[in-house]
């Protein structure tokens, strides 16, 4: 049975529009950061937001499951299409495209057939240790982001880290104002007041003064124009070939995507006593 908007009452509303500022002001950000790690436009991190978010809220049966783009997923998007094509170029946005597809339907059939058990299949350790792989990798990138410093988003691990550690001398004194701030504002306002959204305020706060200061000539990177209005629905110009391509790394993304997404539903649901339906009782 679906429910809608399962644990919204009138005592809880208020609670609930709050949180979904807080998270919009997160998540907004989050995504478009993930969209670049996967080599995407801006708009694809946000498309991927807000639909997912909009069918989540209505029909989800658990709250702690992930119904957005995450790190992990974004990574091997990039490291999957990397080898067929330059990073943000026409084929590429083909490919992920196909990608998509191959993996939706994958999903699809996963729940058309309750083979979410295949996750259990995979080794939390193994798990944890890629999604650490990972996440260690896009530290990296994004450090370079805070620091001004240009290095390849699609080279190996050890030779980013190289490019940023020879590019220490090129940063942007800006750029580590605006991000050591940020980190500050963030960290310390969770230990003063955790109901103010500081991340709203960090993204309003830090966009105002790029503007008004004129930072971008200074030499403070900026996100640039995001295309408006909805997307358009097209379907991959590709050949046979890069289809049957793309399947294995579809596979593998849907088979992580998924047990990450349980391990970290099982995680939560230990914090908030909600059991999952494929949870063994303790």
């Amino acid at each position: 049975m679906i429910r809608v908007l399962p644990g919204v009452t009138r005592h809880t509303v208020g609670r609930e529009l709050l949180a979904g500022v807080t998270l919009l002001a997160i998540a907004v950000p989050l995504n478009i950061g993930y969209a670049q790690i996967a080599g995407l436009p801006a708009t694809a991190g946000l498309y991927a937001l807000i639909l997912p978010g909009i069918v989540y809220a209505l029909i989800a049966s658990t709250r702690q499951m992930v119904a957005s783009p995450d790190a992990a997923a974004a990574a091997l998007v990039a490291s999957s299409l990397g080898g067929l094509a330059a990073a943000g170029g026409d084929d590429y946005l083909q490919l992920a495209l196909a990608q998509a597809i191959i993996g939706g339907a994958l999903f699809g059939l996963c729940a058309l057939f309750k083979l979410g058990f295949l996750a259990n299949f995979l080794s939390e350790p193994i798990l944890i240790g890629f999604v650490g792989g990972l996440a260690l990798d896009i530290l990296v990138s994004q450090t370079a982001k805070m620091l001004g410093v240009k290095i390849d988003s699609g080279a190996e691990f050890v030779d980013k880290l190289e490019a940023l550690v020879s590019g220490l001398p090129t940063a942007n004194l800006w750029s580590i104002v605006i991000a050591a701030l940020a980190v500050i504002i963030l960290v310390g306002g969770r230990k003063l007041a955790r109901q103010v959204p500081w991340a709203l305020i960090v993204l309003i706060g830090s966009t105002i003064a790029v503007v008004v200061a004129g930072l971008e000539q200074l030499g403070v990177s900026v996100l640039g124009p995001v295309q408006a209005g909805p997307p358009t629905f097209t379907w991959p110009a590709i050949g046979l070939d890069k289809w049957l391509q793309l399947t294995p790394s579809a596979v593998a993304l849907t088979l992580v995507a998924m047990a990450e997404g349980l391990l970290v539903a099982r995680r939560s649901s230990l914090c908030t006593k909600e059991r999952l339906h494929n949870q063994p009782q303790p």
